[in-house]
């Protein structure tokens, strides 16, 4: 048991018809049962057409239901509402028996005796019968045509208009020459016809053009018609012409890269918008991240302020000398916003000074990011301004040379 799909609008409402559910109307999500169809409504076999002309028959994996399948198995239906699925016999043709004619020449019927005169009326058409654009009142007129005038003398106008498409045909029959002029959609048909002569011909022309398809296009709003289209339509099953049916697949692969192009450029905007988020968010997390820091630096900075010298110089008592000289000014720098107004004590500026003359490189990198709390040049000059130079030498180093010399006597 097998469920079968109705995407086509047309076979839903055929089927509504013939399934008599008024409850529940045929939705494009319903499904029918496949034990409501026949054995020959559905394919079963591939059919494979060889070189020589032979068939061959591959099984099909899965069934294809026909395009005309309609279901007609319904057994909780009364009799009446079931579709008739035999089909009657064609009648037997009954087959008159051969008249052997022994003369070439046609039958004649004899000459009357009460006849003064005498007229072949076997070998010529009446008058009657031949055609003119006056009798057109006298054919058979199917329904949707109308018969009606032109502008020339002497012709006259069969017109045909499709309820549906409004579609139209024309039939102009004239005197003159050209006597016969059939247009399909206003355009004039190149297709071969007969010549009309008699009434019958006449009426037979009309039966066989009442009978042709009008091409309904490719249902396109710009271009719903081929240049090379001729208004009718050849085949029996089609509704659109060759020429239409390739302007449709044109038209089809056109729209299938327009479709295609523009969900790249929706999928490009998507990933483009996509990046752009996370890219606002890790800006977002990274700015609060930097605001968290500082916030913790300047409570840090804080911190330090409000501490007493006493216990910085008790946390720095195991430290070198020049150590702890560089330590202290870190932290007299922290006091303060920039470095304008920052004091340094004079054996910092001493091994500045040492630190400049043997690297002045190394001196300026480390100033520059901020490594250590170094004085810029001028300020170290401004330090040297206040001591003295003096030639000699030093009064401590006379009074160690005495201590040393009385440990020697």
């Amino acid at each position: 048991m097998k469920t079968i799909e109705l995407r086509s609008a047309e076979r839903r409402a055929t089927w509504e018809k013939l399934i008599k559910r008024k409850d529940t109307p045929m939705t494009l999500n319903s499904r029918v049962c496949s034990e409501h169809f026949t054995v020959n409504d559905f394919e079963l076999d591939y059919i494979c057409q060889g070189i020589d002309g032979s068939q061959n028959k591959i099984a099909r994996g899965k069934a294809k239901l026909q395009a005309h399948a309609n279901p007609s198995i319904f057994p909780q239906y009364p009799i009446y509402y079931q579709p008739n699925t035999k089909k009657r016999n064609a009648p037997k043709c009954r087959v008159l028996p051969e008249i052997a004619i022994t003369s070439d020449d046609p039958p004649e019927i004899p000459p009357s005796k009460n006849l003064e005169e005498e007229e072949e009326t076997n070998n010529n058409v009446s008058n009657n019968s031949l055609w003119s654009c006056d009798k057109i009142h006298s054919l058979k007129i199917p329904i949707h045509w109308v018969v009606g005038n032109t502008i020339e003398v002497g012709s006259k106008v069969l017109y045909h208009i499709d309820p549906k498409t409004e579609q139209t045909k024309s039939i102009t029959f004239s005197d003159q020459q050209p006597k016969l002029i059939i247009k399909f959609r206003g355009v004039k048909s190149r297709k071969i016809f007969k010549d009309v002569n008699t009434v019958e011909e006449a009426q037979s022309l009309l039966e066989e053009i009442d009978k042709i398809k009008l091409c309904t296009g490719t249902g396109s709003e710009i271009n719903n018609f081929s240049t090379a289209c001729e208004g009718m339509v050849s085949s029996k099953k089609g509704k659109i012409c060759e020429d239409c049916l390739k302007l449709k697949e044109r038209l089809r692969k056109i729209e299938e890269r327009k479709l295609k192009l523009k969900q790249r450029k929706i999928e490009k905007q998507q990933k483009v918008k996509n990046k752009i988020q996370c890219l606002t968010r890790s800006k977002m997390n990274l700015i609060a991240k930097v605001k968290k820091y500082k916030r913790r630096i300047e409570h840090v900075i804080r911190q330090c302020q409000a501490k007493d010298e006493s216990v910085l110089a008790e946390a720095i008592s195991k430290l070198p000398a020049a150590q702890q000289e560089a330590v202290k000014a870190c932290f007299s720098a922290s006091k303060r916003k920039g470095p304008s107004g920052r004091r340094y004590t004079a054996e910092w500026v001493y091994e500045c000074m040492l630190m400049r003359i043997k690297d002045k490189k190394l001196y300026n990198h480390i100033r520059k990011h901020e490594i250590l709390v170094l004085p810029a040049t001028s300020t170290i000059n401004g330090y040297l301004k206040h001591y003295g130079g003096a030639y000699g030498f030093q009064p401590q180093v006379l009074d160690m040379r005495q201590k040393k010399h009385s440990w020697n006597a």
